[in-house]
């Protein structure tokens, strides 16, 4: 049977403002969302341009130094 009222949490504020910040900058407010995107970060498809900034970075150190 179907609910014929909104679930209450998502009639907040607060979540409003949570879900708002979160697709703006990206980014999800939840620990198991932040988890979820750093594990789909380090998968295969996205290991290159990780190497990348990783390459970048220490050129950049070295020519600090």
């Amino acid at each position: 049977m179907a609910r014929k009222t909104p679930f209450w949490r998502r009639q907040r504020p607060t979540t409003r403002a949570k879900r708002k910040i979160a697709k703006f900058t990206g980014i999800p407010t939840t620990r198991s969302g932040r988890k979820a995107k750093v594990r789909r970060m380090l998968l295969p498809g996205c290991a290159l341009p990780l190497a990348l900034i990783a390459a970048v970075v220490s050129v950049a150190a070295a020519i600090i130094r």
